[in-house]
């Protein structure tokens, strides 16, 4: 693989949320280009991901006096610091660092730039920067191709038609663009051209016959049309070149469920998931968040899924010896799906404590105390609703059905 390429496949394992693969990846493309100062931000991000941001912050110290490398460099330490206990001053110097590179800064350093932050999930920030850079070179390649990855981040109907428009300029001028094949593929899947999609992955299939990438991204576009046969098929080949990929295991296990409709046999494949998602990617809180929502949702409310999935999520804040609200939040609300109103109460509150402005805990907390139903009980829950509504406004429409969906209205 040439530099792009790595570049291309680095950036595809961040969007599977992939952070441990992604760090693995990128260590050996700098062994192989070692003076690239694209893999190097890569790296540094990586490292920030799986929570190492001691050697990001150091990594990235290293690229401060490069013209072109300033800017996103000192993106990647503001990102570093955020969690971090460090004093106002250093932070306040390295924004007011980060106002001046901008005033001056090249499009390939605002492309860079834009590419840091759009990776750190801060997609706002990141269009500022791309369009600064469009207004120096509307078309350059570089400028359309962030902008392409940018608009599929913003997830509506018009962006990713836009997105389709960008990558397919990118790729007259650049036929062979791995990262703008793969972003062309995800447009016309979001899209429902599911055939198009399909033709761009096959070809990729074919240019890399040794990596998973292009088959998991074929079997995932089968998976939305629910080609069940060609789904099978597919992890049979990712499993053959990777015996414990969890792309395979987990579109395995979803075909059992979603089309079989059969609980008993998911569960052992769900379990081999679960397992090698914790062994592949541990303290990814991320990925397992994903994951317990996409098989809570497919799980019938069956009691041997739920189980699994609780217990896993348990694991998951053993290992990560901190509180993750969002974790704690998502194991409450498995808990009260399997009945144990006590336990998940129990979830919340700590949830509560780590993130009092948490809606879902409130919710699920006014959830509990009307399952329990008595009238200090319904008290409480009142206390916890009129809580809820002054988040409201803030809350989605989705929120707000899938709240009063959860409520047995027999209770």
């Amino acid at each position: 693989m040439d530099e792009a390429e790595h570049v291309a496949l680095i950036e595809w394992y961040y969007r599977q949320h992939y952070y441990n693969g992604m760090l693995t990846q990128v260590k050996q493309a700098c062994d192989t280009y070692p003076n690239s100062e694209r893999l190097k931000l890569l790296f540094c991000l990586a490292n920030i991901f799986v929570g190492k941001n001691h050697e990001a912050i150091k990594e990235s110290s290293t690229m401060l006096n490069y013209a072109d490398v300033t800017l996103p460099a000192l993106l990647v330490q503001s990102v570093a610091l955020v969690d971090g206990e460090v004093e106002r001053s250093t932070v306040t110097q390295i924004e007011n660092r980060i106002r001046d590179e901008r005033r001056k800064a090249s499009c390939i350093s605002l492309c860079l730039a834009a590419s840091v932050l759009l990776l750190s999930r801060r997609a706002d920030k990141a269009k500022e920067y791309v369009d600064r850079a469009s207004k120096m070179k509307p078309m350059n390649i570089n400028v359309l191709f962030i902008k392409g990855w940018l608009e599929l981040s913003l997830r509506s109907g018009t962006d990713v038609q836009e997105a389709g428009n960008s990558f397919d300029f990118v790729l007259k001028e650049e036929p062979r663009n791995l990262g703008a094949l793969l972003g062309s593929a995800e447009t016309k899947q979001r899209i429902g051209d599911y055939p198009g999609a399909i033709l761009i992955l096959n070809s990729l299939i074919v240019r890399y016959p040794k990596q998973p990438f292009p088959l998991i991204e074929k079997m995932k576009c089968l998976l939305a049309a629910k080609d069940w046969e060609q789904v099978l098929e597919m992890v049979n080949r990712v499993l053959t070149i990777e015996s414990n990929n969890l792309d395979g295991i987990k579109a395995s296990s979803m075909v059992t469920l979603c089309r079989d409709g059969n609980p008993s046999e998911g569960l052992p494949q769900l379990q081999l998931f679960l397992r090698n998602l914790l062994l592949a990617e541990p303290k990814n809180t991320v990925l397992l968040i994903e994951n317990l929502r996409l098989f809570s949702d497919i799980a019938f409310q069956d009691h041997g899924i739920l189980l699994e999935l609780a217990r896993t999520a348990e694991k998951m804040l053993q290992a990560t010896s901190s509180s993750n609200a969002e974790l704690m939040a998502e194991l409450g609300n498995l808990c009260a799906a399997l009945g144990n109103v006590k336990d998940a109460e129990r979830w919340y509150k700590n949830t509560i404590r780590t993130d009092p402005s948490s809606f879902v805990a409130l919710l699920g907390l006014a959830h509990c105390q009307l399952l329990q139903g008595s009238t200090e009980d319904l008290d409480q829950a009142r206390q916890q609703v009129n809580e809820w509504l002054l988040l409201a406004e803030k809350t989605s429409f989705a929120t707000v059905v899938k709240f009063f969906n959860m409520i047995d209205l027999s209770s």
